[in-house]
């Protein structure tokens, strides 16, 4: 359930589809031609072709693009390993029953003549990004081929017979995290409401669909969800957690497969800096501790 992959390529116009490496060889101005980069020497901003550019209210928190800062990829591997030693303050329990798929309802939308909930998904190892569209019982899953797409021409999206659509950011480049717009508009032939959502409001949802709590002085969202089979592009029987730091173009996630967590085994997991001890109980809640003092984690 690849949350954030997905997210930041909507909330994060700069999202991580190559390397720094390979966006520092393909020159300083351009990001490699993913973004838009404001030039200080005239004072416009550069664009790649086929990008979309929005406006709206500059938010302090959530700085311009800066063209000398290479982009990272926001998604990143935590280390785990066995806890052995005491654990130490509890910094929340969350449960995970409750919380599975929580975020299903993540934008309530009409599209065409009904009513959908849309959301994300992905797979166990976090490469293939899904749209999902919930009504009812029925779920359906349009699986996203380019997440590079989103910020060019758009992705078109058939939900069913009768309804197609095509998403679509146009990017803020002065507020590129939270003032970028998702665009999602009918396509010829389908007869429904057109839609534009600041990334910032996708954020904010999926902050409310999430279990939070803080470490080290940092604020964590955790979600939880079902993954998706890529060779079928049908719902698995696998589950996987991700943990989001939103920090403007810094923010970062970090996957864990459930079955990484041990029933009844306190688990050490490092969220690069932020290290925390997780116990996955028999009772289907996460307890999540700081590291007891004096044990290797805690430094």
């Amino acid at each position: 359930m690849n949350v954030l992959a997905l997210l930041l390529s909507l909330a994060l116009p700069a999202a991580a589809a190559d390397s720094p490496e390979s966006l520092r060889a393909a020159g300083e101005r351009s990001f490699g031609g993913l973004i838009p980069v404001v030039d200080p020497a005239v004072g416009a901003p550069e664009l790649p072709p086929g990008v979309a550019v929005g406006d709206g209210p500059v938010d302090p928190t959530d700085p311009p693009l800066d063209p000398a800062r290479p982009v990272e990829n926001p998604l990143r591997r935590p280390r785990l390993e066995a806890f052995p030693q005491a654990v130490g303050p509890l910094l929340g329990v969350m449960p995970l029953k409750e919380r599975l798929d929580s975020h299903r309802d993540l934008l309530p939308l009409r599209l065409g003549a009904l009513d959908w909930n849309v959301s994300i998904a992905a797979d166990s190892k976090f490469d293939a990004q899904y749209l999902t569209f919930q009504r009812g019982d029925v779920l359906v899953l349009r699986r996203l081929k380019d997440l590079n797409e989103l910020r060019g021409s758009g992705v078109v999206v058939k939900i069913d017979d009768k309804t197609t659509y095509r998403f679509k950011v146009s990017i803020n480049i002065f507020s590129p995290v939270r003032g970028s717009t998702l665009n999602i508009t009918p396509e010829p032939g389908t007869a429904g409401p057109k839609h534009a959502i600041k990334t910032g409001a996708v954020l904010d949802a999926v902050k409310r669909e999430s279990f939070v709590f803080k470490a080290e002085g940092k604020e964590y969202w955790a979600l939880f969800g079902t993954d998706v089979d890529p060779a079928t592009d049908r719902l698995a029987e696998t589950r996987s957690l991700l943990f989001i730091n939103e920090a403007g173009m810094s923010s970062k996630a970090w996957p864990v497969a459930e079955t990484a967590l041990p029933e009844g085994a306190p688990t050490a997991v490092s969220l690069e800096n932020t290290k925390l001890v997780m116990v996955r109980g028999a009772d289907g809640r996460l307890s999540i501790y700081q590291p007891g003092k004096g044990s290797p984690s805690a430094r």
